[in-house]
């Protein structure tokens, strides 16, 4: 069904119902709730309430009167660039969820039909997860050179719609590079710009598997990780320096990244390292996580020790997942296919049935 701004609609699976403010996508609408908070809602979980009486069609005339104001108030206040984007919406998060370590930005392709995942257009957003706004780029990568898909704002704790693309093209995101900013309002310091390439490959978009529902949004999606704010440098800060610290020190940190050592605490021989990530074994309170925190959790886990065997030019890495729903194994497998690394199940006679072997690649020495 298609909603128009002013549309009074009830919730399917909740009690309540609100006015319709925005028209974010043909699968996704804001809804302004009598609490007077603006939600995002799929349209498959709102119905339309039909005006019965003279009242109730002028009531939601006026409504829909100031909505339309208001959007185009919003139109005329984008600059240049930002035309052809609409503004950003905020992300579903409760306030425990706000925590600086879990800071971060991925890209998210949300399918319109939530019901059939592998068919239909898809929506591209740039995550944004902070508390600060973060000015981003995106660039597709070519032969000849890269063209400029998106370039904005994604305000704090957001998701920005880039566009709407049809499953036949993925292709064409297949070789995407994010260059980012962090822009706090105010703060003791300033972190390094970001650069991200990401590999899209389109067999992910046509496997059930590999959507996911975030913790802040309600649609089903594929994610790919951008950065996480503990890992982005400082560039700048007012706090005092250390005593023995030099301006030539931090120079040479900028221009020679420090290499990821997290496989080093993992390493069994020369050229072997063997990496438990159960949950328990890399978080202190696993109680406090939700499933998807978990598996999020061990995902970046794997693809930083991944990254840190590469670097110290390891042969082999056995990662023991654990049996469990097998979403963590199948991810890791896809992972590996689209570096087009070899792997493979590890012994199970020394490590049973819920491990895999990675055979580090050394072209990439």
């Amino acid at each position: 069904m298609k909603f128009n701004i002013g549309d009074r609609v009830k919730f399917l699976d909740e009690q309540g119902g609100g006015i319709v403010s925005r028209v974010i996508s043909a699968s996704l609408v804001e809804v302004t709730t009598s609490d007077g908070f603006e939600i995002p809602y799929a349209t498959k979980e709102i119905i339309l309430v039909r005006e019965e009486t003279h009242a109730e069609r002028m009531f939601n005339a006026d409504v829909e009167d100031i909505k339309v104001e208001k959007v185009a108030l919003k139109q005329e206040e984008k600059s240049d660039d930002d035309y052809n984007y609409p503004s950003s919406d905020s992300l579903i998060l409760y306030p425990s969820q706000r925590i600086p370590e879990k800071f971060a930005a991925w890209l998210a392709f949300v399918p319109h039909d939530q019901k059939w995942l592998i068919m239909g257009n898809i929506d591209v957003y740039f995550i944004n997860y902070s508390s600060d706004p973060i000015y981003f780029s995106i660039f597709r990568k070519k032969e000849s050179g890269f063209d400029k898909l998106a370039s904005a704002e994604a305000k704090p704790f957001s998701r920005y719609y880039i566009a709407e693309i049809n499953r036949d093209d993925i292709a064409e995101w297949e070789n995407i590079v994010v260059q980012s900013v962090v822009m706090p309002d105010s703060s003791e310091s300033l972190r390094a710009p970001i650069d991200a390439e990401v590999k899209i490959r389109g067999s992910r978009f046509y496997r059930e598997t590999s959507y996911q529902v975030p913790d802040f949004f309600k649609e089903k999606a594929v994610l790919f990780s951008l950065f996480k704010f503990t890992e982005v440098p400082v560039m700048h800060s007012l706090k005092p320096k250390p005593k023995e610290a030099t301006e030539t020190v931090l120079v040479t940190k900028v221009k020679q990244p420090k290499v990821n050592d997290a496989i080093l605490d993992h390493m069994v021989s020369e050229g072997k390292a063997v990496v438990d990530m159960h949950i328990w074994k890399l978080v202190a309170d696993e109680t406090s996580l939700t499933k998807h925190e978990k598996f999020m959790t061990q995902l970046d886990y794997f693809n930083n020790c991944l990254e840190s065997a590469i670097a110290h030019h390891l042969e082999k890495v056995i990662f023991i997942h654990g049996v469990g729903s097998g979403k963590l194994k199948e991810e890791i497998k896809l992972i590996m296919n689209d570096k087009e690394i070899e792997h493979k199940p590890a012994s199970m006679a020394e490590y049973g049935v819920g491990a895999t072997e990675v055979k580090i690649p050394q072209n990439n020495l």
